[in-house]
């Protein structure tokens, strides 16, 4: 199942290079992994701004691996 992950540069309760540490695992074990990672940006996104990027590649990603015809997308497991 493909990951989205979200991370502020500047998070002081999760920090930064514990989310570059996951998408380095994440590839090594060859599971797909999209981010966002957004500078000036800590806990949460807090400006308008960031909250329509993040909220507008949220949407695709659950459109794209949830959404409508996701399923015929996806490789069969078998």
């Amino acid at each position: 199942m493909p990951i989205f992950l979200i991370h502020g540069e500047e998070d002081q309760r999760a920090p930064f290079e514990h989310a570059k540490a996951m998408v380095k695992e994440f590839k090594k074990m060859n599971k797909p992994v999209k981010t966002l990672f957004v500078k000036r940006e800590g806990h949460g996104f807090y400006t308008e701004e960031n909250n329509m990027k993040l909220y507008t590649e949220l949407l695709e990603f659950l459109d794209e691996h949830i959404g409508i015809g996701a399923a015929e997308k996806q490789p069969s497991r078998g």
